[in-house]
């Protein structure tokens, strides 16, 4: 078993508390390490297999697998949600090869013409910075940011451990569990630096530009936002009256919360999707496609698209 950062496994054992509430334990975490899913292994893979998002089904069977082997139970078991795994990858990965939306991804859509004019109707709900002055106001101001840097830069939930600072702190003082927003209020320059996310162990930590009309924003509303976030810890959102950071289920709850009249649950992954889809715009089949020719020319979809593929000039395209 390779070693799990403290985060990994407190998602983990979100997902571990999930599955043992949806199937009647109760809601208290389980104490029996793993054995509640030897003996509950029937009524997981039931559950499993009603889940509606197929990926969601996927993930659980995945944490549920590492659980069984962190805790030696007995290989049936571990086969068992081993194949669970490898099946639902198999049809997530066929969804994927389609670039076909699911039912539930089509239902909540929101497309980034949606997402900027949602932008625009928050930012007109807002009061003054001056008479932004209860908590409710502040996270008022807080969705309005979040999904404006959301649909310039589509982030995962990283700004829920972020701190709002105008200068990074000294390397010996940089928490790797918080990301940083580090803006230049006389320059209008900014920088998000991403310490904790989802995968750097492959990408490192990143330093994302900001652009100015988000870093002008940010600085127009600065001192309201210290207002709230008035220590040195500097959260970018705080929970309400404690200096510490929202958590990241609470930051996908602010983010649902915009949409709630639209009757839509917009994450920051359906936000993802919409910001790849306008960049990208697949069409049918696209993906398979591509890995087909590849696959007979004997090389990978992206050599083909980054050696073989050219774009034609004008006078040597076919006429119509």
């Amino acid at each position: 078993m390779p070693e799990l950062s403290e985060k990994t496994l407190q998602t983990y054992r979100s997902t571990i508390n999930a599955v043992y509430k949806s199937i009647g334990l109760g809601a208290a975490a389980p104490t029996d390490s793993g054995a509640w899913i030897k003996t509950n292994l029937s009524a997981i893979i039931k559950m499993i297999d009603e889940t509606e998002s197929k990926q969601t089904a996927k993930n659980r069977a995945v944490v549920l697998k590492i659980w069984s082997d962190m805790f030696d139970l007995p290989d049936s078991v571990i086969k068992t949600l081993e194949k669970k795994m490898y099946e639902l990858a198999d049809e997530v990965n066929s969804s994927y090869a389609t670039n076909k939306m699911s039912d539930k991804v089509a239902e909540n859509w929101a497309s980034l013409s949606d997402l900027k004019e949602k932008v625009e109707y928050l930012k007109q709900k807002l009061p003054e910075p001056k008479y932004i002055d209860t908590y409710k106001e502040y996270i008022a101001l807080m969705r309005y940011l979040c999904l404006l840097i959301h649909v310039h830069l589509p982030l995962r939930n990283d700004l829920a451990d972020a701190r709002l600072m105008e200068a990074l702190p000294h390397e010996d003082d940089i928490d790797g569990n918080s990301n940083y927003i580090i803006i230049n209020k006389r320059s209008l320059k900014g920088q998000i630096h991403l310490y904790a996310y989802k995968t750097r162990g492959s990408y490192g930590v990143k330093v994302l530009d900001i652009p100015k009309e988000v870093v002008r924003e940010i600085v127009y509303y600065w001192d309201a936002i210290k207002r709230e976030s008035y220590t040195k810890n500097a959260w970018f959102i705080k929970k309400n009256g404690v200096d510490a950071p929202i958590t990241r289920v609470t930051y996908t709850k602010l983010l649902n919360a915009i949409f709630s009249r639209d009757d839509i649950k917009v994450s920051s992954t359906q936000i993802r999707r919409a910001v790849v889809t306008e960049v990208y715009a697949p069409d049918p089949d696209e993906y398979k496609k591509k890995q087909d020719l590849a696959n007979v020319m004997g090389h990978s979809s992206a050599t083909a698209s980054l050696v073989y593929a050219k774009v034609v000039p004008k006078d040597k395209k076919d006429k119509k």
